[in-house]
């Protein structure tokens, strides 16, 4: 690493290590997807499925809001870029994720959102 610093710009030796980071984050996710057992990620994807439209129709206002704070944008503006589409996305996601369990719950907001009355 100190020879990437010492050979590159500040700006490219950033852009090589959160390369580096995310080479290992793809290379543990893929070591780690087949000690899941079938069942439980099976549980999980049908938990998404059920709710997969309320996400698809939360997300987007949650990111608007998101954008909308002055506090929230200054702060994922100074993060790495790649740093902030991490948070942005698994904070969206459990957002949206939330919503869409809480509106399932009831009868009118389910049929508000498509899901199965």
């Amino acid at each position: 690493a100190a020879i990437l610093f010492i050979l590159t710009p500040k700006s490219l030796f950033i852009d090589k290590i959160s390369r580096e980071y995310a080479s290992m984050i793809i290379i543990i996710a893929l070591t780690l997807i087949p000690n899941i057992s079938i069942t439980q990620g099976r549980k999980i994807i049908d938990f998404i499925s059920a709710n997969s439209m309320g996400i698809y129709l939360f997300h987007q206002i949650i990111v608007a809001l998101f954008y909308m704070n002055p506090t929230t944008k200054a702060m994922l503006d100074t993060y790495n870029p790649y740093v902030s589409v991490c948070i942005l996305f698994a904070v969206v996601f459990g957002l949206s994720l939330l919503t869409s369990v809480i509106f399932n719950k009831f009868r009118f907001t389910r049929f508000l959102i498509g899901s199965k009355i």
